[in-house]
C-alpha cells in the first residue's frame, strides 16, 4: 500500500462526507510522522546571508507547490542562535512573507548552557540549541590544538622538540638529580667546581661521601676525636673524598677501621695551619685508602 503524504490542498471545502474526514486524518498522520522522524518530506532546504556555518536566512520550499516557502531569520552570538523569527509566503521566496507568531529569543550563560527562551520551548531547545555552540567551541579548540607543534603544545618548552639522542640543555639547575645511575658514562668538562662550606668539627666528626661541601672544616678544642664516614658509594663505584682540616692537630684522631694508610700509619696533623687528607674506595668502603696530600 502506497504511503499517503501530507497534502497542501486537502481537505478542501469541496470535499464532503467521509472524503473530508479521510483527507484530514491522512494529513494528521503525515504531519505526526514528519515530527517524529524529523523528515521534511516534500521540502527543499536553502540558506543565505552570514556564513555557511551561521546563515542568517533559511528557506524551506515546498516541492509540490514552489510558491509555498517557509523562512527562518536567525541571529547568532558566540556560536549559538540567540534570536529567530519565522514567516510563511504563498508567493514564493520573493514574498511577501507573513510572520508566524512572535520572535523567539535564546539566552545562554558563560559556559554556553541555555538558561532561558521566549516563544520557544521543548526538549529541542535545551538539548539541541546549546549543543550547537558547545560543539563549535570544542571543535575550534581541538583544531587549534591539533595544528600546534613543538613548544606550542600544552605550553611545553623547546626541549620537547629535540631528539632524545641530542638534547641541548642551555640553562637551569639540577638539584638532587641522580646522573648516570643506570648507564654510567664518561664526561668531558672544561672545569668542575665543588661547593665548600666551612664547618666546625668537634670530638666526633662525620664526613658524608655524597656531600663534598662538608669536607672543609676547622677543628676546635683538644683531646680525643673520632672521624666517621657516612653515605659511602655502592661497591663497584670508584669515589674519592678530600678532607680539608684546619688546626686538626689540636685533637688526637681515631679513624674508621676500614682506613688503610698509604704511609703505613695515620698522619700527625698540624695544630696550627691546614692539612689536606685524601680518601679513596672502590668496594663500598670495605677498604678506604688514605694519604696526606698536604
Amino acid at each position: 500500500m502506497a504511503y499517503t503524504r501530507e497534502s497542501r490542498t486537502n481537505p478542501a471545502g469541496s470535499q464532503t462526507g467521509s472524503a473530508f474526514a479521510t483527507s484530514a486524518l491522512a494529513n494528521d498522520n503525515a504531519l505526526q510522522d514528519q515530527v517524529l522522524s524529523g523528515l521534511g518530506d516534500g521540502w527543499t532546504y536553502s540558506q543565505s546571508g552570514g556564513t555557511a556555518e551561521e546563515p542568517t536566512t533559511i528557506l524551506l520550499t515546498n516541492t509540490t507547490n514552489s510558491s509555498i516557502v517557509f523562512k527562518a531569520t536567525l541571529t547568532w552570538s558566540g556560536g549559538n542562535i540567540t534570536g529567530a523569527t519565522y514567516a510563511l509566503s504563498t508567493a514564493g521566496s520573493g514574498g511577501p512573507f507573513d510572520t508566524i507568531g512572535s520572535a523567539a529569543t535564546f539566552t545562554y550563560d558563560g559556559s554556553g548552557n541555555l538558561t532561558a527562551t521566549t516563544n520557544f520551548g521543548g526538549l529541542f531547545a535545551k538539548l539541541a540549541m546549546e549543543l550547537l555552540g558547545k560543539y563549535k567551541a570544542t571543535r575550534t579548540a581541538y583544531n587549534a590544538h591539533a595544528a600546534a607543534t613543538g613548544a606550542s603544545v600544552h605550553g611545553l618548552s623547546t626541549m620537547s622538540t629535540q631528539s632524545a639522542a641530542a638534547v641541548a640543555i642551555t640553562g637551569g639547575t639540577i638539584n638532587g638529580a641522580t646522573v648516570g645511575a643506570t648507564t654510567a658514562a664518561a664526561g668531558t668538562f672544561t672545569a668542575a667546581a665543588e661547593k665548600s662550606v666551612a664547618a666546625t668539627f668537634g670530638a666526633t666528626t662525620t664526613l658524608p661521601w655524597n656531600d663534598r661541601a662538608a669536607a672543609s672544616s676547622t677543628a676546635t678544642g683538644s683531646g680525643a676525636a673520632t672521624l666517621a664516614f657516612s653515605n659511602l658509594p655502592a661497591s663497584g663505584n670508584l669515589r674519592s673524598l678530600t678532607w680539608f682540616v684546619v688546626n686538626g692537630g689540636l685533637r688526637t684522631w681515631s679513624y674508621p677501621a676500614s682506613v688503610v694508610w698509604v704511609s703505613g700509619s695515620a698522619p700527625s696533623l698540624r695544630s696550627s695551619g691546614s692539612n689536606v687528607i685524601s680518601f679513596f674506595t672502590v668496594d663500598g668502603g670495605t677498604t678506604v685508602y688514605g694519604s696526606v696530600v698536604y
